[in-house]
């Protein structure tokens, strides 16, 4: 008996299994015919692990499977310029930076809700496929890379269709390896796409994500399973948002509720109809995006809007409702930061609000928002009474938060809610919002 050992190094455009089998002969030293063996699968090492005293029966070949993330999919990075608004320009930067050889792939990039292509400067020089719908373009899009390693083959504004009804931008090519350089800086075959959307100027806050699909097998076919591959294609997304100046914290040294004095008064009366004055234009609240927030254990599912800060620091919600309302001032809901969002304890007919249990949230309860095509999920941490003046709840904090508000303590004598609920969750989870939502107002 003897041992070889065979190191080879191979860049598979596929998974596998792969099959390997050894052949062996030999000539019996007294005489007889060459005898011819192919190797057997074993782990115990066995020839004949049969046992029929014949081991040119056992051939069965060696299987070697590279595992389905054998290309890992390529990173992604997105980045905007508001310096020409009402254009906004995106650039999304591709890094293949797991890989060692390049790969086939495929970038989607929907253009954002609430924003329309602009469809004027160079085109990207190059043509369209065919049978695009009406309205796609190469005009205004760019598709480049400083690494030769990197091709483009396709790269346009395709046309509105059912699955995407604003449009959205297509490229195709082969995207250079840039093995563990995760950063522009250290990467010489990214690629950079970049395009622009006019924004209305009652849009506060646009999210744009795009996803790239890799194609494993090298046949250019982007869909699972092809080429006769399982799970072909791997799907990354590069995400980003846009929040209009004035509405974006950091325009204020970065000091999420600065300049906030009392926590909103979020109740009227139990069991008691309160006439309402009319909103004044001043404190009339905006669009935040169709955002709707989500929590579970007080089958909670409504609309959140945009409530404005006054120059004094205080936001006025008794129009609210039975909406929820974001504080503007604090981070852009779904946003890095703390985004303090509220609702009334009672309403103003006298009736329970939707925030009216949320002193019963607990540590792990789940709160969601949706927006941007995401669903965001939040996870208490904390929930506790504070009195009004108490504005350190609106503070910034690492990461992503979410503070829900309410009032709490009703006093028939003051005819005032002597103190607020604060239940603040971190965001644990970022996904694909495939299913729309009906709203409770909806229902």
């Amino acid at each position: 008996s003897g041992t070889i050992r065979l190191t080879i190094n191979v860049v598979p455009y596929a998974s596998g299994p792969f099959d390997n089998t050894a052949v062996a002969s030999g000539v019996n030293p007294f005489g007889g015919a060459t005898v011819t063996d192919d190797s057997q699968d074993d782990a115990a090492l066995n020839p004949d692990p049969d046992g029929d005293g014949n081991p040119t029966n056992n051939n069965t070949p060696t299987p070697v499977d590279f595992g389905p993330a054998l290309f890992d999919p390529p990173i992604g990075f997105k980045v905007f310029d508001d310096s020409g608004l009402p254009l906004l320009q995106w650039t999304m930067i591709w890094i293949n930076s797991t890989n060692i050889a390049a790969v086939n792939a495929r970038v989607s990039d929907p253009i954002p809700a609430g924003t329309a292509y602009e469809a004027s400067g160079t085109p990207s020089g190059f043509p369209l496929p065919g049978g695009v719908p009406a309205g796609s373009t190469d005009i205004g899009v760019s598709c480049s890379s400083p690494g030769a390693a990197t091709t483009t083959t396709l790269c346009y504004y395709e046309g509105p269709t059912a699955t995407y009804p604003l449009g959205r931008i297509v490229w195709e090519g082969t995207l250079g390896p840039d093995f563990g350089n995760a950063t522009t800086a250290a990467a010489v075959n990214e690629l950079y796409i970049t395009f622009r959307v006019r924004v209305p100027s009652d849009v506060n806050a646009v999210y744009n994500t795009a996803s790239i699909d890799s194609d494993s097998n090298g046949d250019r076919v982007f869909q699972a399973g092809g080429g006769g591959v399982p799970n072909e294609i791997s799907v990354a997304t590069g995400q980003g948002i846009w929040v209009r100046r004035g509405q974006d914290p950091d325009d204020d040294n970065g000091k999420e509720g600065q300049g906030a004095r009392l926590l909103p008064s979020t109740g009227f009366a139990p069991n008691v109809i309160t006439a309402l004055p009319e909103q004044p234009v001043e404190a009339s609240y905006f669009a935040a995006n169709d955002i709707q927030i989500e929590i579970p254990k007080l089958e909670i599912k409504t609309a959140v809007t945009g409530v404005p800060q006054a120059k004094d620091g205080t936001w006025d919600v008794t129009w609210l409702w039975n909406q929820a309302g974001w504080l503007q001032g604090t981070a852009y809901p779904a946003t890095s930061g703390n985004s303090a969002i509220t609702g009334h304890v009672y309403l103003p007919n006298g009736e329970p609000g939707i925030f009216v249990n949320l002193h019963t949230l607990s540590y792990g309860d789940k709160i969601i928002l949706r927006a941007y095509g995401q669903k965001f999920t939040y996870e208490v941490r904390e929930n506790k009474t504070v009195m009004p003046a108490d504005v350190t709840v609106l503070n910034r904090a690492e990461g992503t938060w979410v503070t829900l508000i309410t009032c709490q303590g009703y006093n028939e004598t003051s005819a005032s809610y002597a103190s607020r609920v604060a239940v603040r969750a971190v965001l644990i989870k970022v996904e694909m919002d495939k299913i729309a939502q009906p709203l409770d107002r909806e229902r």
